[in-house]
């Protein structure tokens, strides 16, 4: 079984293989898979959700 620490970790290197995609960057300004979101704007929330994950495991608050 994984532990929090590792599976926060491996999300983490997830995401940052995603937002250093040439796509990403080629597609920047345009819409995303989600109307509501930019290709920036998604980017920018999924890049925050990572700061949040952080925040929780270093105080050992349950999500």
């Amino acid at each position: 079984m994984i532990d929090r620490a590792d599976g926060y970790l491996e999300a983490a290197r997830s995401v940052a293989g995603l937002l250093a995609d040439p796509a990403v960057a080629a597609a920047w300004d345009e819409p995303s898979a989600l109307a509501e979101f930019s290709v920036h704007g998604l980017a920018g929330h999924l890049a925050l959700q990572v700061s949040h994950v952080s925040r929780v495991l270093e105080t050992g608050a349950s999500a």
